[in-house]
């Protein structure tokens, strides 16, 4: 029951209008308005085992992007998520200026080059001088304890950053065997999802990748 219980509210996003879902401030109030004071704190701190995550990760980006199954002209999407607040297309140029290096380490480590990209915008909103309040530095955020285990020297050079984090994104892969547990354990470390335990902060940064990364999938530049 618990589960159906946090599950209906995500669903129920899948009749909003593709601006109106994108708004982060308008996510925040869904999520306030839909989730009691303890479902939040379950969503915070639950641990969960893989098929609850995955049914409801998979549940929140197949509902927030309900035009895969309704048809919409690529301009008319992509203005929307412009027109929503959901991407900052300055920060999608920037993104741009790294392609040659992110397609080459995609490659390296058979990743889907618009993942990395959206792991990117995310994650430092292609700023390659970023540091986060936590230490973790550059376009995709490497803390330095990680990346000295990956042999990366410079966390602020492009290159050295997008090796080391396409790399430790692959690992992740390899080893939980799905994309959605691969990002929960870049964004939260391993041990959390060892632990199976989900912040809500994770929780939103998966959705918010994927989200991009299908918008990249379907034409957004």
């Amino acid at each position: 029951m618990l589960r159906l219980r946090i599950l209906v509210p995500i669903f129920s996003l899948f009749f909003l209008a593709p601006g109106e879902i994108f708004s982060q401030g308008y996510r925040e109030r869904i999520l306030h308005s839909s989730y009691s004071p303890k479902q939040l704190s379950l969503l915070r701190s639950w641990s969960y085992d893989k098929e609850k995550l995955l049914a409801m990760s998979k549940a929140s980006v197949d509902s927030a992007l309900f035009v895969s199954a309704r048809p919409v002209p690529v301009n008319d999407l992509a203005n929307s998520f412009v027109e929503g607040g959901f991407v900052d297309p300055v920060v999608l140029k920037r993104v741009s200026h790294f392609e040659k290096l992110i397609d080459y380490y995609s490659r390296k480590y058979s990743i889907e080059p618009n993942l990395v990209k959206a792991i990117i915008y995310v994650e430092s909103s292609a700023n390659p001088r970023s540091i986060s309040p936590k230490g973790a530095r550059g376009l995709m955020q490497l803390m330095p304890g990680t990346a000295a285990a990956l042999g990366v020297r410079d966390l602020f050079d492009p290159a050295e950053n997008i090796a080391g984090g396409t790399k430790f994104l692959h690992q992740q892969i390899k080893r939980f065997g799905h994309i959605h547990l691969a990002l929960w354990a870049y964004n939260a470390g391993p041990q959390k999802v060892v632990e199976r335990i989900l912040p809500l902060t994770t929780y939103h940064y998966i959705l918010k990748v994927l989200s991009v990364k299908l918008m990249l999938d379907r034409g957004l530049r």
